[in-house]
């Protein structure tokens, strides 16, 4: 008598996403609960990510993630800008978006690039200032100038990490990719992923 359960294997974390065997070939993509699962370099159905309707424009995503294990050496600064690009795996997916949720990503991404662009004038004219104490500018003003446009720079960057994505990611492997950020009429419409 042979059973699939197996008691010694350790419990599986619920909601993780679970990888297929290695000889698994079918083509993509499925749902996972609330999670898109599709290959690397995958095309998605020509309908809207987000809305489920009918795809006018197709976004090129890259998108990159990193073993959460790694978090850990944010607290060492620059040291977990370099352990990250190590350690990430990366990925391209071509997304479908209708007109205007097209036109708000690009008005997002754009109002980033600016605020972030826009930032570095007060950071670079509020350090002159407390570099250069000759020109007789109150230590307020340069103070102000330089911390306002780090504020402003911080800001721009946590808002295009947060909001302007399309999709989000939950996790890379060397064949895979699991999206966060889809629509659920979008994921109805998927078959369920084998390996949930």
């Amino acid at each position: 008598m042979t059973s699939s359960l197996n008691p010694y294997q350790p419990p599986q974390e619920h909601g993780a996403p679970v990888e297929p065997p290695s000889d698994f070939d079918a083509e993509g993509p499925w749902r996972s609960g609330t999670v898109l699962v599709t290959r690397k370099g995958a095309s998605l159905p020509p309908r809207c990510v987000k809305t489920n309707l009918p795809a006018e424009r197709t976004l090129w995503c890259k998108v990159s993630w990193h073993p959460p294990a790694f978090a850990w050496t944010m607290l060492a600064g620059p040291v977990y800008v370099v352990v990250a690009l190590i350690v990430r795996k990366r990925a391209r997916i071509d997304v479908g978006l209708t007109g205007e949720r097209y036109r708000r990503f690009r008005l997002l991404h754009s109002a980033v690039w600016l605020f972030g662009g826009l930032s570095l004038a007060p950071i670079w004219f509020g350090g002159t200032m407390l570099l250069d104490g000759s020109r007789g500018y109150p230590l307020v003003i340069a103070v102000v100038m330089a911390v306002g446009g780090s504020v402003m720079l911080l800001a721009s960057l946590v808002y295009g990490r947060y909001s302007a994505p399309v999709v989000g990611v939950q996790k890379i492997d060397d064949r895979f990719v699991w999206l966060t950020g889809v629509c659920e009429a979008y994921l109805a419409e998927l078959p369920p992923w084998p390996y949930s």
